[in-house]
Order: C-alpha cells, then structure tokens, then sequence
C-alpha cells in the first residue's frame, strides 16, 4: 500500500506540468528563441504545438533536449540547419510535419508518430526516411517531393493507416511505406508520380475508404490485384499507355461505394479494370475521358432503393464530357433516373448521351411495368443465348465487344436463340432492336 501511495504522489506533480504544457503553443523563428527554451519552459516536455521555422538563421537545436512529446510539430525552411541533436530525448508525436536536410540526425528515442507528413527538397533526390529508422508506430504517412522511399524499420499501424504519395519524381516501391502483418487498411493514393511501384500488398486485403490513382506514368500496380474490398476507387488523369500494368489490377473488387473515372486517355474500360465488380452502392462520377467508356457494364448492377449520403457535393449518377462513351442506352441509368431523378447529370458526352437521350430509351424499351420487353440467358453463356419468354416479332441483334466494337449482327425469329459459338471468350453487350425500338441491352460473358 505504502509503495503504491509513493508511485501515485509522484503522477501528480507530473500529470499537472504535462497539462499546463500542452496548452502552450512556442513558435521558434531564430536561434536564440530555441536557446532560450529552457528558460521559457523550465518544467515543461510536452506540448501541445511547436513550429519551428527560419525567420532568421537556425543552426541547431540543443537546447531542446528537454523534450519527450508533441502533439502538433512542425518544422520548415531550416536552409542553416547543422544539426538535430536536440531532440534526440522526443519519444512520441501527433502530427509531425518535417521538412527533410542532409543534416538532419536520427530521431534516436523516437517511438510513435500518429502522422507522419514529410516534405523533400527539390534539388535532392538522395534523400530517404532513415532519420526515423527507430519508430515503430505510425498510424498515417504523407510524402511529398521526390525522395526515396526507404529507411523506415517494419513498424505497426492501426486499421486507420493511410499512406498519400504526391509529387515523387523517382522510381520508388511503396511496399516500403506499409505496416507490418496488416490484413486492414484505411486506404492509398498516389498522385503525379512517375515510376511507382508496387511489389508486395499479399498481406492487406482491406482498403476501408480509398484507393486514389491520380495522374501517373510507368507505374506498376499490379499487384493491387491482392486488395478484395474497397470502398471508394478513384483512376484519374491517366494520359499515357497503362494496358499491362493496369489490366486486372482491381480483378478481386466486387463491390464499391464510389467510383470516380475521369480525364483519362488510355485504352482499358471498365471491363479491363473491374472485371468482377458486381455492386455500386453510391456514386457513379465518370468525366473528361477520351477513353472508351462503355455505360452497358453496369447494366447489371442494382441500383440502391433510397439514395444514400454522399461524402462529396456529387450527383449519385455524374456523366460529363466523354467523347468516346459507349451504350448510353443502359438500364443502370434508367434505374437511377427513377430512384433519384434528381441527382442525376448527364451532359456534353459523344454520341450524343445526354438524359433526354437515355429517357426516351427508358421508355421504349421497357412494358408498362418498367420491365425490360425480353431478357435473355444464360449468363455466362457457352454455345446459345435464350429468351426468358415468348417474343413474337422479328428482331435484329447486335453483339459489341468491350471496346466498343461490333463482334456479331443477326436476327431472331421462332426459334428464339442467339448463336454465340463462334465469339471468343470475354465479355460482350447484346443489344435487341425491333422497328428501332430496344428491346433489351445486356452485358454478358461468353466463356
């Protein structure tokens, strides 16, 4: 009792300066504001901010070595920085926002960062993160500039890790940034870099938000083939030949809450991409594409029966400006104009896919009941294509490949079957036109 009595007296006093000191917010913007630190703050080694930044030449930081923990550290322009020895006693960070030197020394007593945000220089690609080679806890990272990715130990996380790459100029493995024997992730995005790479995801699985893909070129990212669950994917600004290290990249994803498919060039549709996506539950934003966009891939798709709380001010269903768009006659479109006829925009795109368009097919080519007129299966489908029910008219069919391309043309009569024996295997779209009226546009897979 008597032990535990000393060890509780001996918190107060501690528990009381720890408390005081996270409300003071120091800014150091010269030397002698850092050499007079001790002074300042005699019983004080957390705080709740500290920026430190060259107002006026900072040359090291000695003086600081009184410090264990900050919550918010920001440290930046330090161009007559010789040293860093100063916080060689910092055990823990919340936010730590550093801008990389050659003459920054390891964070030797450094064990947790909640997010880390490094900056490198523009005039020096050799440098790397091994300053931090001692920290095992990071529960987010944010690298911007070009430098290399390497130098962190194998460190823990939380399933809220999230890793952000922007602006890196080098080839660089990303596997590098990832925590240790995590199955469960927040998410990844990855924003105009050159020459990333991705050799190791088997061990995660999960992305809970977003797997953001912006403006790359030679990257390689075919192993986010491994991930099995995302909630939100984003592909933008593809401009260049990305076919063999983007084909099947997401081939595990089944089901997304947003996809966002925009200003992009290159040739793989949705198709290549999301084979197996099967579900949509939220936001559809498909803009600025000069690739094939073929809307009949989501014909299958069910739509939400209420619309859900988008996280951005975006319409559920956003389809602007695609030059090459493919199918705008779909059924997905039809079904979200009558579940929120409201957020729905569609406008500026080839062929001239606009709503007036794709209400006017709702119309034709459904019954009274809003139901297609025929439908045709098995799918996925070997030899023949059957109709559900009895159909008594002639009709024309169109079978189209992915890209867009016609693969097959014919008519249906009494016997009510489609030949597709001869088609190679892939996915196809079947379109069926009486008196030019659609009477049904299926995506199918011919195995």
């Amino acid at each position: 009792m008597k032990s535990i009595l000393i060890f509780v007296l001996f918190l107060v006093p501690f528990s009381t300066a720890f408390a005081q000191c996270l409300n003071q917010y120091p800014t150091f913007k010269s030397q002698s504001d850092i050499d007079n630190f001790p002074k300042n703050y005699p019983d004080c080694d957390s705080f709740g901010w500290i920026v430190i930044e060259n107002i006026s030449p900072i040359t090291n930081f000695d003086s600081l070595i009184q410090l264990r923990h900050i919550d918010l550290f920001h440290m930046r322009n330090l161009i007559n920085l010789e040293s860093t020895k100063g916080l060689n006693n910092l055990e823990s960070m919340g936010e730590a926002l550093i801008e990389i030197y050659p003459t920054m020394d390891t964070f030797i007593n450094l064990q947790k960062v909640d997010y880390l945000r490094i900056k490198f220089p523009d005039d020096d690609k050799s440098l790397d993160l091994s300053i931090f080679s001692n920290v095992t806890n990071i529960d987010r990272i944010s690298i911007l500039g070009s430098g290399r990715l390497k130098g962190l130990p194998k460190f823990n996380s939380s399933e809220y890790f999230s890793l952000s790459i922007v602006n890196n100029k080098i080839k660089n493995n990303v596997s590098n940034l990832l925590p240790e024997n995590q199955i469960e992730i927040n998410g990844i995005s990855i924003t105009r870099s050159d020459s990333i790479i991705i050799d190791d995801l088997k061990r995660i699985e999960i992305c809970k938000r977003n797997l953001f893909l912006v403006d790359l070129k030679h990257c390689d990212v075919r192993n986010f083939n491994q991930i099995k669950s995302v909630s939100e994917l984003s592909i933008y600004g593809m401009k260049e030949d990305h076919n063999n290290i983007f084909k099947d990249a997401y081939f595990n994803v089944s089901k997304l809450d947003i996809f966002i498919f925009g200003d992009n060039a290159f040739d793989l549709t949705f198709y290549d991409l999301v084979p197996n996506l099967k579900q949509l539950n939220s936001l559809l934003h498909v803009s600025n594409n000069k690739s094939f966009v073929p809307l009949g891939f989501f014909d299958e798709f069910a739509i939400p029966k209420r619309p859900y709380e988008l996280p951005m001010s975006y319409d559920h269903i956003y389809i602007s400006n695609n030059s090459n768009i493919i199918g705008c006659n779909s059924r997905y479109l039809c079904d979200a104009l009558q579940t929120y006829p409201d957020s729905v925009f569609i406008e500026g795109n080839g062929a001239d896919c606009t709503i007036d368009k794709i209400n006017e097919y709702c119309l034709s080519s459904t019954d009274e009941d809003g139901k297609p007129l025929i439908l045709l299966y098995p799918n996925p489908v070997n030899d023949f294509l059957y109709l559900s029910e009895e159909y008594q008219q002639v009709f024309t069919y169109r079978i189209y490949l992915a890209s867009g391309d016609l693969a097959l043309v014919g008519e249906v009569y009494e016997k009510g079957e489609i030949d597709v024996s001869g088609l190679p295997s892939g996915i196809y779209t079947v379109e069926c036109i009486n008196d030019e009226r659609i009477l049904t546009r299926q995506r199918f897979m011919k195995l």
